[in-house]
């Protein structure tokens, strides 16, 4: 997860509670879903690295003060290569 250290993770979700998993198969804007569930105060982020536009997300959000993304669904090196 992009704006903290692996091992705060815990803590982070300990403390915010929620996470907004974001998943669109074909189309949709991931990136106007992803500020929606910011503004609306989720601040733990996950897009699964299957949908388009995932990437995106997870580095936007990393400039934004307090908001944390990751990568979810991921299964291969490359993935894990990508999402990092």
């Amino acid at each position: 997860m992009s704006g903290i250290h692996q091992s705060s993770l815990q803590d982070v979700l300990g403390r915010e509670r929620l996470l907004g998993i974001l998943r669109y198969r074909s189309g949709g804007d991931v990136l106007r879903a992803a500020d929606a569930l910011v503004e609306g105060g989720v601040r733990v982020l996950e897009a699964t690295i299957d949908t388009p536009g995932a990437l995106q997300v997870i580095e936007g959000c990393a400039g934004r003060a307090g908001v944390w993304a990751g990568a979810g669904t991921v299964t291969t090196g490359e993935e894990v290569r990508r999402a990092a």
